[in-house]
């Protein structure tokens, strides 16, 4: 018996955001970007507040990695008026309703073995925009009471999300 597997699979990076309204766009970096302090920056001033105001946030959350702590997007964030909840962990899968997505997105994408940057791009936004949908970012964000009261119990260990 044998599996095929796409050799040296592509890949992508990508920023996307949901509310407990739904899933927003998502945004592909270029080919080969690396992530700083000023490319999150510039996607934070290109995207967030219109994202925000589509979906009638009003409190972001981003994770506690380091690009995202970074003192000219925590200065831009805090002038622009955008309420962070901050003091949030930087590795927490169970408070971070994204990651549920993520999740999904990437076993759906595996399983249609894109073997193009472009057929990657378009499975991925295939997958994003049916699978994550209105109902589901409605009960991840629902999720949220759940799941602190979970991660404290379990003093900070994972718990079952």
């Amino acid at each position: 018996y044998t599996i095929s597997v796409v050799k040296n699979a592509p890949s992508v990076t990508v920023w996307g955001c949901i509310s407990a309204e739904s899933h927003g766009s998502l945004w592909f970096m270029a080919k080969n970007t690396t992530i700083t302090s000023q490319v999150y920056l510039k996607l934070l001033q290109d995207k967030l507040p219109a994202v925000m105001a589509t979906h009638g946030s009003e409190i972001f959350q981003h994770d506690g990695a380091p690009v995202h702590k970074t003192k000219v997007v925590t200065k831009w964030l805090h002038d622009a008026n955008i309420q962070v909840l901050i003091d949030w962990p930087g590795n927490s899968p169970d408070l971070n309703i994204i990651e549920n997505c993520c999740t999904i997105l990437k076993e759906k994408v595996a399983q249609k073995q894109p073997s193009s940057y472009e057929e990657l791009k378009k499975v991925i936004t295939e997958v994003w925009t049916s699978e994550i949908t209105p109902d589901y970012c409605f009960a991840l964000a629902n999720s949220m009471p759940k799941r602190i009261a979970m991660v404290l119990k379990n003093k900070g260990y994972p718990c079952k999300y």
